[in-house]
């Protein structure tokens, strides 16, 4: 239940705490005083659209801030949970407004979207207008409301889960037909293409160690020219060779009575020759290594071409070629195995969805039973609320297979009559304000132990009705405020004099000022509740006759 509310600077309303308890709480207060922006604040903290109009003249924003007491189990602690919230007894929201249009969002101090906001602000409080009874006038809400009442919203949970099943199967299946009939037009293609890469035989790094070998090769003959060039100048007639040779003869032979003089530089040409020698040895290794080496560069370059044409066919690289080759395998292997895949699909799918129609049956037949019983309920609430021509109707249909969804089988809409002699219809199209309102409070009395708002609000629902009409509607707001919080924002005397709890509402004209503003004041005893009272049946002037009218309407 909504245990504060704090409004600062909205409209006429500079600031305001209001400390609200359980059970019936009237809201009461001349036409005008600001009952209405007192809701338009809380529809601005449930996330109803900001608007900077609703910010006061003197000010450059406005702000609402909404205490909420709730129950264990009530599903806004499921929303705040999926959203990583911390676990915390009480829910605090927080709306601000700027003059730019601009609005901030916060729960428990955290700031959040206005999607979320909007879904948590829906699972907390219900608001009725006489012109803003949007649930009764949504066919989409009727089935849920149905589905409160008959305790089946566990059941059709799990309705979903077979739904979502269900459908992904089929369209697993759909996927599957048109793979394997894809496939099937291919087989011959595959087959082809299966043979040409085994054929192949692409091997990984292929491409790499090919090209390196086409380097080399390409290279060899430059190479080999140097090679002999070098071993020309190295060996022969006029080479190194012979010529340090030559050198150590003449040397040798001309110095022999030197003694150890020129054995330096002959020793330094020993080493020469050796080196030259050693040089003359690898040259010759080399060219008879590169003369018997196996590769032929032909032979290279024809692979390299046949391979990069793979790969260029099948749109990818050489290096995947060996996995385009498992690609298409299992391809084949696919289309070799379809029929046994398609029919366990199928039978999949077929099951899935008779595990489905047996829990839709189940649930259709379920919300039969119970629009039965709530159409009967809400017919003897009709008469209290001297409805009691109206008829009221749950009409369940059944919905063509291709509309079958998570949530069933049927459509549900609820559907009035409000003369004996009238067909049936839909409530807009049918029902006046007051009617509708009328209507929608008794659908609530009926299942006021259903749902998990646990706080609702009626925005002077009692409009143009009076005496025993308005003493009904007083009634049936007291007996919901049994097991639900309920805030009425009421021009009834009837309906004021039932509440628990009452606040009255005027607005004033600040002094030394042209400024107005709006106060709230809880009538705490009885006199000042009878005084109120008294003054919503006479208006401005308060008569006795009033006044003992009110003590009666407080004593009964």
């Amino acid at each position: 239940m909504i245990t504060n509310i704090t409004i600062k600077n909205v409209v006429l309303i500079e600031k305001l705490q209001i400390e609200f308890h359980n059970g019936l709480c009237a809201l009461t207060g001349e036409t005008g005083a600001g009952k209405s922006i007192l809701l338009d604040s809380v529809g601005l903290a449930l996330g109803n659209r900001a608007n900077s109009s609703l910010i006061g003249k003197s000010s450059d924003s406005c702000s609402v801030s909404v205490s909420f007491d709730l129950k264990e189990n009530h599903p806004a602690y499921k929303i705040l949970e999926d959203n990583e919230f911390d676990e915390e007894e009480a829910i605090i929201i927080d709306r601000t407004i700027s003059k730019d249009g601009k609005s901030k969002a916060f729960i428990n101090n955290r700031q959040v979207s206005a999607s979320l906001l909007k879904s948590i602000g829906e699972s907390l409080v219900e608001i009725h207008g006489q012109f803003d009874n949007h649930k009764l006038l949504q066919p989409s809400s009727h089935r849920i409301m149905l589905d409160e009442y008959a305790s089946l919203l566990g059941t059709t949970s799990e309705l979903s889960k077979l739904w979502f099943n269900w459908k992904k199967l089929k369209e697993d299946l759909k996927e599957a037909e048109e793979k394997a009939r894809k496939a099937k037009e291919d087989e011959e293609y595959l087959n082809h293409v299966v043979k040409e890469l085994i054929d192949l035989s692409p091997e990984e790094g292929e491409d790499e160690r090919l090209s390196e070998i086409k380097t080399k090769l390409q290279n060899k003959e430059r190479i080999i020219e140097a090679l002999n060039n070098t071993y020309s100048c190295l060996a022969g007639d006029k080479s190194a060779d012979n010529l340090l040779q030559k050198a150590f003869r003449m040397l040798d032979r001309g110095t022999q009575n030197s003694g150890d003089l020129v054995n330096p530089a002959l020793e330094s040409i020993d080493r020469a020759l050796n080196e030259v020698n050693e040089a003359i040895s690898i040259i010759d290794n080399i060219c008879s290594d590169m003369q018997n080496e196996g590769e032929n560069l032909e032979y290279i370059d024809e692979r390299l071409n046949s391979l990069r044409s793979a790969a260029r066919k099948h749109q990818c690289s050489v290096d995947d070629l060996s996995n385009k080759l498992e690609e298409f395998k299992e391809q084949l292997k696919f289309i070799n195995d379809q029929g046994d895949y398609l029919s366990d699909l199928s039978l999949q799918c077929d099951r899935a969805k008779k595990e489905y129609i047996k829990l839709a049956n189940l649930i259709s037949n379920k919300r039969k039973e119970y629009a039965l019983k709530i159409d009967k309920e809400i017919a003897k609430e009709l008469i209290g609320l001297k409805l009691e021509k109206a008829r009221f109707r749950t009409e369940i249909t059944d919905k063509p297979e291709d509309d079958w969804n998570e949530n069933g089988i049927d459509n549900v809409n609820f559907m009035v009559s409000t003369n004996p002699n009238s067909d049936f219809g839909a409530l807009n199209k049918i029902a006046s304000g007051g009617e509708i309102a009328r209507f929608m409070l008794a659908l609530k009395v009926v299942t006021a132990e259903t749902g998990f708002s646990e706080t609702m609000i009626f925005d002077e629902v009692d409009t143009g009705i009076g005496g025993a009409v308005a003493d009904a509607v007083g009634e049936r707001l007291k007996r919901l405020a049994n097991t639900k919080q309920i805030l009425v924002v009421t021009h009834s005397p009837q309906v004021a004099s039932r509440a628990d709890n009452h606040w009255h509402i005027s607005k004033k004209e600040k002094k030394n000022t042209d400024r107005i503003t709006t106060s709230i004041y809880s009538l705490n005893d009885n006199e000042e509740r009878k005084e109120e009272i008294a003054r919503m049946i006479s208006g401005a002037t308060i008569t006795e006759e009033a006044r003992a009218a009110a003590g009666k309407l407080l004593q009964s």
